[in-house]
């Protein structure tokens, strides 16, 4: 439970790991019962053990890499999985049995800031504080991206579109990086402040989308929209503040055809017309009412992930909502602040969405009617980020380890 307590707290720039409803429970059990050592004597009624079945019970496989966590959302190829652990170290698995084909130290000593493996044209791509890329069959190194202008770049590795890999930053730029040798074809300054950084770009057709953040208190940020072929300036949102102390992104946005959704640590998620970046409406935040844990939110880490014509959004609160992204009504409503916080990753796939919760619980809802598919078994799996969706199967790490699962309960 160590890691998964130490995961959740704060770092300077890299914005909050999985949000603040689990120091508050913290706080309050130790408020309540005295001393650290007193609250862990009475841990064993918390959190309530997850009811139905749990795909780690029947995985495709497992391999553990309790000594040293993994950290990254994993990558896949055809025939391989890529993760890569808290000690720097990049692990190839076979896709088949999970066995370890390969593993290479990428040279950082510094905290492990990046929490991304990407996988394209026969390279891996890891997001160490500078972008590195490594020989898929090998795992030789190929190149690092350290220009001169900017920094951290590895940290906020973004999406990959073709024969390029889009990055935000540590300092307030984003770069569009051929993948075959690391050339830069576009880097542009977002934000003109020592202190700032951009969240991972995604891309839409000929559109990158970036949000970003200036991390002077309080907080404050927006979105850009740059065009892909040269960088151009395209729009910027900027959002107003709200009712939280912070007013910037949560999370990165997510495009649809005709609108642009981003989500904010005040709670809120603005929508934004696609081609001018003109806000069209706001969908609300979770209302205190909701959860006993939304009471004591002045700030809210919601992550979002589209589904067909659904919208999911997390909270730290526990629930999830499912937005029209039509008519933007909400469609339903799922309640999991018995277990903790939502709020870290949201991952689309099978017709649900995957989250993590508090003590690294994966959960998974169905995206058309936001009832619970299942959830697995609790914080020895440790699951800190979300999965990857590989055929029927899921892939996912954390720090037990490295597991296939199935996303189905088998049929007997």
């Amino acid at each position: 439970m160590s890691f998964a307590v130490s995961r959740c707290l704060p770092r300077v720039g890299t914005g909050w790991r999985f949000g603040a409803t689990p120091l508050l429970l913290l706080l309050a059990i130790v408020f309540t019962w005295g001393t650290p050592l007193d609250a862990r004597a009475q841990w064993w009624w918390w959190p309530p053990a997850p009811q139905g079945w749990d795909p780690t019970t029947s995985p495709v496989w497992f391999q553990s890499e309790a000594s040293d966590p993994t950290v990254s959302l994993p990558a896949v190829d055809d025939t391989a999985v890529y993760a890569f652990t808290l000690d720097h170290q990049l692990i190839k698995r076979a896709l088949d049995d999970g066995r370890e084909v390969w593993r290479v130290d990428t040279g950082e000593r510094r905290e492990t800031f990046g929490e991304r493996v990407a996988v394209a044209s026969g390279t891996v791509l890891v997001g160490e504080w500078d972008l590195m890329a490594f020989d898929s069959d090998t795992g030789r190194h190929r190149w690092t991206f350290r220009p001169s202008e900017g920094t951290g770049y590895g940290a906020y590795l973004g999406a990959i579109d073709r024969d390029l890999i889009l990055t935000g930053s540590r300092s307030g730029h984003v770069a569009a990086v051929y993948i075959a040798d690391g050339r830069t074809r576009w880097l542009r300054t977002v934000v003109r402040d020592s202190e700032s950084l951009v969240r991972p770009p995604v891309v839409d057709d000929d559109d990158v989308v970036a949000a970003y953040t200036v991390t002077r208190n309080p907080w404050r940020g927006g979105v850009v929209s740059l065009n892909l072929a040269d960088g151009r300036e395209q729009w910027r949102f900027e959002i107003p503040e709200g009712r939280g102390w912070h007013s910037a992104p949560s999370g990165s946005p997510v495009i649809t055809e005709r609108r642009v959704f981003v989500p904010s640590e005040n709670g809120e998620v603005y929508v934004l017309d696609r081609d001018t970046g003109a806000m069209q409406a706001r969908i609300p935040p979770v209302g205190p009412n909701d959860s006993p844990e939304a009471a004591y939110l002045s700030q809210d880490m919601r992550k979002l992930a589209r589904s067909g014509r659904i919208l999911g959004i997390t909270s730290l609160s526990g629930v999830m909502v499912g937005i029209d992204i039509d008519t933007l009504k909400e469609a339903w409503r799922y309640d999991g602040s018995k277990l903790g916080s939502l709020g870290y990753e949201l991952v689309p796939g099978h017709g649900a969405f995957y989250a993590t919760q508090f003590f690294g619980y994966l959960l998974a809802v169905d995206a058309t009617t936001g009832d619970k598919r299942w959830i697995t078994g609790g914080e020895r799996r440790e699951f800190n980020r979300g999965p990857v969706v590989v055929g029927p199967d899921l892939v996912v790490a954390g720090a037990s380890g490295t597991w296939r699962l199935p996303s189905q309960q088998p049929q007997p």
